[in-house]
């Protein structure tokens, strides 16, 4: 069982060339994106879209909004 972090994403951010000191340029569309993908890699391809798209969007409000 997998723990998903603000750290995680910024890793998965980084390892795709993203400075992450730059977060808060990137576009709230980019970072779910990634939410998701580290959601994928962290728990289960097996997940539910819509599922992942909820607890992605409840991530990104909780970390990411202003």
């Amino acid at each position: 069982g997998g723990k998903l972090t603000l750290e995680i994403i910024k890793d998965d951010m980084a390892e795709s060339g993203i400075d992450k000191a730059n977060l808060i340029e990137i576009k709230p569309h980019k970072k779910i994106e990634f939410i998701k993908h580290s959601i994928f890699e962290t728990f289960s391809n097996d997940l539910d879209d819509s599922y992942v798209d909820y607890i992605a969007e409840e991530f990104y409000t909780t970390h990411f909004s202003e």
